[in-house]
């Protein structure tokens, strides 16, 4: 059969003079067959292509199908949508699958329309043919499965067509809210586009965030000319602007935008509600955010709180910073001026980049982060390293070192690799809750023992955060293997650091001997572009699964396989193995060959790490431990042999993930072999001597707290160091434990994004004061709640149910010294669907009637419990109660009898309380000076003037309007059996941080430095 295209029909409208491609327009014209608005999904942009006009296209390409029977029609179908899995196939289901069942009705569609049938069949098999084609890539078409991928169909179809068809003029609007979208969504839709546009013309009508969205993210799904077509408007339409700033500047000149930054400066405080909202519009990604998501950044309830639209107003009208426009969709967007951003940079260059900006508002703890500048440049060469040795000896971007396990270690894992997977959201917002930038925090939290793969990592990945959970860490090699892994995953690299991205690093200002130190890929020349560092990752990688399946088979002939196509490339790693003579050939010893595949998956993904980071990506990396308190703890040799691993390979990893500027700490400071080390050195400010680390490091298990002074003596130990290091240090802040804010966030966010419901305050002081930690939050939140198809605000009943999910292990931890009474108690009345008796409550599991006695007062005097005619009972509602409550706990006309959650929970001031202003104007200190005050600590004078004593620490702070020490008011919550996070869930105002510890890792400085660690900008 002959498929020779038949000779192309004019076109009726008279466009067929019109050529297939693809061009942008700042405007929309009146003369295009189509129109389609890109903000939605690729599914719906599909259906609606199909519904508005590009069925009429479909039509001419049946129309013009070569062939002459149903048959033939039919047979030319099913392979065009089998070139190239077109669409979803099912070699063992051939007759079930999309593309059989497609083909099929096409087929008879076309027959209609090129055999002499009747109107009303020919109407029909058409009108099946449409509706086919709007339901691919929906999920299931009668019952068989039709991925999102299936809407290739079409445009394969209209390429086939070619130029027996017209030429349709399609004008498709990428906009505010396009560019708003995730960066997979976007993804899917030019990838889509640029199949119709290679036949048909395409005429995208482009606004100043989309044009900045496709420079920055999509330059490897573009046309140059499209590409240059962007930056050209980008920087006409904000000359004091590059490409890669998104600055929506009002059009006032470089003069007037600097000069309304100055007044600013003069006008604004740091710690102002108006300075928090400008930074936060800062760290945006496209400079501009709506109200409802800076609501959520600033930790508020709703956009209607603390004067959020004044202050906005005020900031566009009288400061010039802002400005407000809306949006297609109807919300309204707040972005950055010119000088908003001359403004913000001000800021932190003079108060520091870690200085608290939003501090003040409603517990927002750490400011949003500006992508920081790469300030050190080198100042002179070091002879014998660097590019010409790396390059001689055919170096790869695999190798920065790594802890090796001792030889007598148990391995205790199942070897080989698992593909990555995305998280679910009750593993990623814990993580992303909890880690600070730059800190490695040690989260205290009984997660479960069975519910990760070791071997399998997880990822989320946001347009410029990526969370990495390895699975379960059980040694350097599974945990190193499994975070490479996950890393240089495909999933990764195609959202977050595509050859394009690579080259946007490559392009910018840094010498290539920086740029060797600062990626730690070795071989890079002036030649190289970010497809050659892709492809070395991907070689990477595959060597990486090959020697590890080969370990796992026991083969470690690793000498044999040099110089061929399986296997590790780079003999440089052969260096590390002491018991190897240069010329000597052998099969490697199982410790030998695991200690290589370590290193190498080391220094994979330290390369990666880099690259992310100079490109702007924030990574966190989750290291997980449930089995932490029976094998890491402090009991016997083995354990104390796994602990000492553990502790140098958490070392490791910070140390090669740290920079001091652009350079890498690890090979500045600890770096032993002279060819490794940076070919430049980075000048020294002596003011300004700290670095930091370029990710987060959060450390979750049982008892993973007590590693904090073991953790910091490993980073400060100065043995590893090498004799020539410069006088720089790393600063990396060692924490025990996250703050309530973490538990809050994590709250938020869970109900928001994963359940679609609205959080009020009262539910989010429940969720973070009765779960234990971030996890419990989300756990409780996962499996308690179901998504809602609209957003609504949650019921306090319903977070009864979630914290019901969560066992009473997890529930608030109480202080050392008591016992789990409190916590059975609380698990118990939370099942509980009406009140119960004392002795009910122990038969269900709860304390004895005799404990529940001991234990209660404390409870009840919180309000937390409460006593009825009908037994004991929680003050969060039953189910039954709904009716009774609104959103944010007040009470009915009709509900006198039901009782209140406690005062310090609420959203809205309470006039009982002397002095309380609500959730956002509340502290835990205002809630602890409420309880002294009931307990009478405070008529003691003696306590209350004694330095040493916690109740005079923590007066002394509060009442002279400082924030009061943690560790004074933990003691004081101790002291009065009251648990701390009961207290400080409720409270939006100076959440005490925890206890950090800041290890300097580094030589002895000369002098000490002008600027402590955490206000360095190139700590940031």
């Amino acid at each position: 059969m002959s498929r020779a295209p038949a000779p192309k029909p004019p076109a009726e409208d008279g466009s067929g003079d019109t050529n297939p491609g693809v061009s942008i327009r700042e405007t929309p014209s009146l003369g295009a067959d189509l129109y389609l608005d890109a903000t939605k999904s690729l599914t719906k942009l599909h259906k609606t292509a199909i519904e508005d006009g590009l069925d009429t296209a479909i039509v001419d390409a049946l129309r013009a199908l070569p062939g002459s029977s149903h048959a033939e029609w039919r047979q030319v179908l099913d392979e065009i949508f089998r070139a190239d899995d077109r669409v979803d196939a099912d070699v063992e289901a051939d007759r079930a699958r999309v593309g059989h069942a497609l083909a099929s009705v096409l087929a008879k569609a076309a027959t209609s329309l090129r055999t002499d049938v009747d109107d009303d069949r020919r109407e029909r098999d058409l009108q099946a043919a449409r509706r086919a084609l709007q339901r691919l890539g929906t999920g299931n078409i009668d019952n068989i499965t039709s991925p999102k991928g299936d809407v290739f169909a079409t445009t394969a179809l209209l390429q086939e067509a070619g130029d027996a068809i017209p030429t349709r003029t399609i004008e498709v609007h990428l906009g505010v809210e396009w560019a708003a979208q995730r960066a997979d969504q976007r993804r899917d839709v030019l990838a889509w586009l640029g199949e119709l546009w290679s036949a048909h013309d395409v005429q995208l009508v482009v606004s100043h965030a989309a044009a900045a969205r496709l420079v920055d993210a999509h330059r490897d799904q573009l046309p140059a000319h499209l590409t240059n077509e962007c930056k050209r408007r980008l920087l006409a339409s904000d000359s004091e602007s590059d490409s890669r700033l998104r600055v929506q500047g009002g059009g006032e000149g470089g003069a007037g935008a600097s000069e309304r930054a100055r007044l600013a400066r003069d006008e604004l405080s740091a710690d102002s509600r108006k300075t928090a909202v400008v930074a936060h519009v800062a760290a945006d990604a496209n400079h501009a955010l709506t109200y409802a998501e800076l609501a959520e950044k600033l930790v508020l309830d709703s956009p209607s709180d603390g004067n959020l639209y004044q202050v906005c107003k005020r900031l566009e009208e009288e400061h010039g910073l802002v400005e407000r426009h809306d949006r297609p969709d109807g919300l309204t967007a707040i972005s950055l001026t010119s000088a908003g951003l001359e403004y913000i940079t001000a800021v932190y260059q003079e108060e520091g980049r870690q200085t608290r900006l939003p501090g003040t508002v409603s517990g927002v703890e750490m400011p949003p982060q500006i992508r920081p500048p790469m300030p050190c440049l080198p100042a002179q060469g070091r002879e014998g390293g660097g590019e010409e040795a790396a390059v001689a000896a055919g170096d790869r971007p695999a190798a920065e070192g790594a802890a090796a396990a001792s030889p007598d270690r148990d391995l205790d894992w199942t070897h080989g690799l698992v593909a990555p997977e995305f998280a679910g959201y009750d593993r990623a917002l814990p993580l992303e809750a909890a880690s600070e930038r730059g800190n490695i925090v040690l989260q205290n939290s009984r997660i479960r023992r069975d519910d990760v793969d070791p071997r399998q990592p997880r990822v989320s990945i946001t347009d410029s955060s990526l969370v990495v959970e390895a699975g379960k860490a059980e040694n350097p090699l599974q945990h190193a293997t499994t975070i490479a892994h996950a890393l240089a995953w495909e999933e990764t690299r195609n959202r977050l650091l595509t050859p394009s991205d690579i080259d946007a690093v490559l392009d910018g200002d840094l010498d290539v001997d920086v740029l060797q130190d600062a990626t730690g890929v070795g071989w890079l020349s002036e030649d190289d572009d970010g497809h050659d560092v892709a492809e070395a990752i991907d070689d990477a990688l595959a060597e990486l699964l090959f020697e590890t399946g080969a370990y796992a088979r026991g083969d470690h002939d690793v000498l044999a396989r040099l110089g061929s196509d399986e296997g590790f490339s780079n003999e440089s790693l052969l260096d590390r193995l002491s018991g190897l003579e240069p010329d000597e050939s052998r099969e490697l010893t199982g410790d030998e060959h695991r200690s290589l595949i370590t290193a190498h998956a080391m220094g994979l993904a330290t390369t990666i790490v880099h690259l992310l980071d100079l490109s702007g990506v924030d990574v966190t990396l989750g290291v997980r431990l449930p089995d932490f308190s029976r094998h890491f703890g402090a009991s016997d040799d083995d354990n104390n042999s796994r602990r000492e691993t553990l502790v140098e390979h958490l070392t490791t990893i910070a140390s090669q993930w740290s920079r001091y500027g652009a350079f890498n700490g690890f090979k500045q400071l600890k770096e032993t072999r002279d060819r490794k080390r940076s070919n430049a050195d980075p000048d020294v400010d002596a003011a300004d001597p700290f670095g930091t680390l370029r990710a987060g490091i959060v450390v979750i298990g049982r008892g993973v707290e007590t590693l904090s002074d073991e953790l910091q003596d490993a980073l400060e130990d100065e043995r590893d160091l090498h004799p020539d290091a410069p006088e720089i240090n790393v600063a990396i802040d060692v924490q025990e434990g996250t703050s309530v804010g973490a538990s809050i966030q994590t709250a938020r966010r869970m109900l928001k994004r994963e359940k679609n419901m609205e959080p009020t305050p009262e539910a989010i002081s429940a969720l973070a004061a009765f779960a234990a930690d971030p996890w419990a939050v989300a756990t409780a939140i996962h499996w308690g709640l179901k998504h809602e198809p609209s957003r609504r605000a949650i019921h306090l009943d319903e977070v009864r149910r979630a914290l019901s999910q969560l066992p009473w292990t997890r529930l608030v931890e109480e202080p050392d010294r008591n016992t789990s009474t409190k916590r059975k108690a609380i698990k118990t009345l939370l099942e509980a669907e009406d009140p119960i008796s004392a002795a009910e409550l122990s038969r269900r599991g709860g304390p004895s009637t005799q404990s529940w006695r001991d234990h209660r007062d404390r409870l009840l005097e919180l309000g937390l419990v409460t006593e009825t005619d009908d037994g004991w009972r929680l003050t969060l509602p039953f189910r039954s109660e709904r009716g009774d409550a609104t959103a944010s706990g007040a009470k009915s006309e009709e509900s006198t009898a039901r009782p209140q959650i406690p005062w310090f929970w609420r959203g809205e001031s309470v006039d009982a309380i002397p002095g309380d202003l609500g959730r956002e104007k509340r502290s835990p200190g205002d809630v602890l000076d409420w309880l002294l005050v009931e307990r009478g600590l405070l008529e003691d004078t003696s306590r209350l003037h004694d330095p040493d004593d916690p109740v005079g620490r923590w007066a002394d702070a509060y009442y002279s309007g400082d924030d009061p020490d943690w560790t004074a008011m933990q003691e004081i919550c101790e002291e009065i059996d009251v648990q701390w996070r009961i207290i400080a869930a409720g409270c939006g105002l100076r959440q005490p941080d925890p206890p950090s510890h800041t290890a300097s890792v580094g030589p002895q400085l000369s002098q000490t430095a002008l600027s402590t660690p955490s206000a360095s900008p190139a700590a940031d």
